[in-house]
């Protein structure tokens, strides 16, 4: 498969509840509000343990962080949301090194083969991802290979989602119950988020990121072999199209950072102006959303593509150029403020306005999904 990057998307997702907590509805708003009896270690890595088997984690991974608020006595559910730590758990090791031996429960299609591989941190991809398979209606976004679909991330929205209302709403709901269904919540919206990325929709998304020269090259210099030529084209793209994928996550996380004062902060204070999200969440599922989300990240991920491509340029195709092995990185204060790139970066922010949009509105419609009737 071409273009497998880092299995991270809008890293540091903590960041986005700053605008999709103020968002829900009074009612939703009045139950996380509601304080409940905290869960802390010890116990904790007990249920963590629990869950580790009934969502298939990894059954080596540890708690990945400390429990929200702990050591307070109590914790709402917007408390637990909205810390710095549960949204970004899923990216912490729990769905990376999985059993690879045939017939797994961990990932039964074999799709690490294609999504990242079987070790390190790619080797979760294949779960926060979701590619639906070469589309005639956008030949080139969906353009993949294999050309079926790919990944794990709308199932895995639908198995954290529904875990989460049934401990945050079962009828014999205890408070630890209550406080971890918000945890897994906060899980799942991590996987919702992670589709509004088009890096996770998209394998390639602009064809001007494949280092086409590679392929050329190597059959000029061999072409009794063409399919050494073709691998040498798939290594070449993996590694320029994780160029990309990173360069586009840590800029966007830089100006996210900046809070009320970022380029994004009108488009994610009114996220159904700018979203092209299209989901009914009265007759839809989890599932259904995370497919809902994927679509939306599809249908503009030719224009992000094309805008990064400009606005980064070809230099992320050159072999000094390796980001998730820290080896080249651009400057990127620079480029957010290059007088030169000011057409490419407004371009690129208002496209990245709907990406981030569609993942706020998800966010919201998960968490109105585990609290309501």
């Amino acid at each position: 498969m071409m273009g497998v990057p880092n299995a991270n998307a809008w890293d540091s997702h903590f960041l986005l509840m700053h605008w999709v907590l103020p968002g829900l509805s009074s009612s939703t708003a009045l139950k996380l509000d509601e304080k409940t009896t905290n869960s802390c270690p010890p116990q904790d890595e007990e249920v963590y343990e629990r869950y580790r088997r009934a969502l298939l984690l990894n059954p080596l991974s540890r708690l990945p962080s400390p429990s929200p608020a702990c050591p307070a006595p109590t914790v709402s559910g917007r408390e637990i949301l909205g810390s710095t730590t549960v949204l970004d758990e899923p990216d912490r090791g729990m769905d990376q090194e999985l059993d690879s031996k045939p017939g797994n429960p961990y990932d039964p299609l074999d799709e690490r083969k294609f999504l990242g591989g079987y070790h390190g941190t790619t080797s979760q991809g294949f779960r926060h991802m979701y590619f639906g398979g070469w589309k005639l209606a956008h030949p080139i976004a969906t353009f993949q290979v294999p050309t079926h679909a790919l990944g794990q991330a709308p199932m895995r929205i639908q198995l954290l989602a529904s875990q989460a209302r049934e401990l945050i709403r079962g009828s014999a709901a205890t408070p630890q119950d209550r406080v971890w269904g918000y945890r897994i919540l906060g899980w799942a919206i991590h996987y919702a988020q992670d589709l509004a990325q088009p890096f996770h929709a998209t394998q390639i998304p602009n064809l001007r990121m494949v280092p086409w020269n590679v392929l050329f090259n190597a059959i000029f210099t061999d072409p009794l072999h063409p399919a050494q030529a073709f691998n040498a084209l798939v290594k070449e793209t993996t590694r320029t199209i994780s160029n990309y994928h990173w360069a586009y996550e840590t800029y966007t996380l830089l100006q996210v950072k900046a809070g009320d004062q970022s380029p994004y902060a009108k488009c994610l204070s009114n996220p159904e102006l700018y979203s092209n999200l299209q989901f009914d969440s009265t007759h839809s599922g989890p599932e259904e959303l995370g497919h809902a989300v994927a679509n939306a990240s599809i249908k503009i991920a030719s224009r992000m593509g094309h805008a990064e491509y400009d606005f980064f340029g070809s230099d992320l195709k050159e072999p000094n150029h390796n980001l998730p092995l820290n080896i080249g990185m651009p400057n990127y204060v620079e480029y957010a403020t290059r007088a030169d790139l000011k057409e490419p970066r407004e371009r690129l922010n208002a496209v990245t306005c709907t990406a981030l949009s569609n993942a706020v509105l998800a966010s919201r419609d998960l968490i109105e999904w585990a609290l309501q009737p």
